[in-house]
C-alpha cells in the first residue's frame, strides 16, 4: 500500500540534517524480519495506512496486498 499510494520527497528536496531526513533514514533502514532498533517511522506510516483505510475505504477500493512470494521448489533431475 505504501509503495503504491504514498509519495515521498526526493533527497534533493530536503536538508540532510532535517527531521524529514531522519524519518526517511528510518524508513529505508527498516527490516521486515525484525531486529529494528528504530522503527518509529515505519510504525507511523503503517498506522497512517490503517487510519486511511478505516476512514476512507473507497480510496483504496480494489486494492489487494501483494500475494506472498511462492517458495522455490527444488526439483531433482532424474537420470
Amino acid at each position: 500500500l505504501v509503495k503504491k499510494y504514498f509519495v515521498f520527497l526526493d533527497e534533493s528536496q530536503y536538508k540532510p540534517d532535517s527531521e524529514y531526513a531522519a524519518f526517511m533514514k528510518n524508513i529505508f533502514a527498516f527490516n521486515k524480519s525484525g531486529g529494528n532498533k528504530h522503527d518509529d517511522a515505519p510504525d507511523c506510516i503503517s498506522g497512517l495506512c490503517k487510519v486511511i483505510q478505516t476512514n476512507l475505504p473507497d480510496l483504496f477500493e480494489g486494492y489487494q496486498e501483494d500475494p506472498p512470494a511462492a517458495e522455490e521448489e527444488n526439483f531433482e533431475e532424474s537420470e
